[in-house]
């Protein structure tokens, strides 16, 4: 997971100040790529900021193959509009990856399997350097 700023220099006083989020990651083993124990739900967003909100998703099971399975990305951005932007102003906000499992299509009775979340924060705390 990756998020920072990535407007340009110089940022000038009224400027546009953008922001992003990345993330990337592997649901599915090679071997266990054909019976997936559980189903997955994936999103990303900036906290509060429900426009920037990639997903839900869930993760197609791919047809066999001889590779391992790729890699699933997520990605949002946020512009700011900063009237007053200033050398030494502080951006401050917080982008989350949040996992969500589905146990109904478990596989095996057998087995139990907990449905509790799984997120990751990334906080971009940077200060206005360019001018």
């Amino acid at each position: 997971m990756w998020c920072g700023v990535v407007s340009n220099c110089p940022i000038q006083e009224g400027d546009m100040v953008t922001v992003g989020c990345y993330a990337q990651y592997d649901w599915l083993s090679q071997l266990l790529q054909y019976n997936p124990i559980v189903s997955l739900n994936a999103s990303l967003q900036f906290d509060g900021l429900p426009e920037t909100l990639d997903g839900p998703r869930i993760p197609i099971v791919p047809p066999p193959a001889t590779t391992p399975p790729k890699s699933e990305h997520l990605m949002t951005s946020y512009n700011y509009n900063y009237t007053t932007v200033k050398v030494g102003d502080k951006i401050d906000i917080t982008c989350t990856v949040n996992f969500t499992f589905d146990r109904s299509t478990a596989y095996s009775g057998r087995n139990k399997y907990a449905d509790n979340p799984l997120n990751y924060t990334c906080r971009i705390q940077e200060y206005v350097n360019c001018e």
